[in-house]
């Protein structure tokens, strides 16, 4: 039983492959994104249409790009500092409350990290909502700036 459940949360090669191409395009249109946000330019672009009718790709876009603009980080570094592990943390539970990626291709795609890892990073920012009014503002004014819901 637990071999079934260790297959079935891995991503097989086919899987891999994918998401190191949605990768490659979501490093492609962060650095576009980012300079319309430094540039607070508004760009008659899908990526700036009104999130719901975004794709998934397009919303996990715009979630990491907001998320490291806010936190001054980069996802794609593997470091361990505190506000790189609270953006991440954020950046997966969004993730997974506005798009349809598992766990396992959120926790790939935002830090080359595992379905564990997704999870307990979703549970963590759940609790701290739940505990910590002025977290639970944060991440609403982040939300707020991605056009997202909580």
């Amino acid at each position: 039983m637990t071999q079934l459940i260790d297959s079935l949360t891995r991503l097989d090669s086919s899987d891999i492959i994918k998401t190191d191409s949605i990768i490659s395009e979501v490093e492609s249109e962060l650095s576009k994104f980012k300079s319309a946000i430094i540039e607070r330019r508004i760009l008659d672009d899908d990526l700036f249409n009104r999130f719901e009718k975004l794709s998934d790709q397009q919303k996990l876009i715009r979630i990491r790009c907001v998320v490291e603009f806010e936190y001054e980080v980069n996802l794609s570094e593997n470091n361990k500092q505190d506000k790189t592990i609270k953006a991440r943390q954020i950046a997966q539970f969004l993730t997974s409350r506005n798009t349809s990626y598992s766990l396992a291709e959120i926790g790939y795609m935002l830090g080359k990290k595992d379905y564990n890892t997704a999870r307990h990073s979703i549970k963590v920012v759940l609790n701290d909502i739940e505990t910590n009014k002025g977290f639970k503002s944060e991440v609403e004014s982040i939300c707020n700036k991605i056009g997202c819901k909580l």
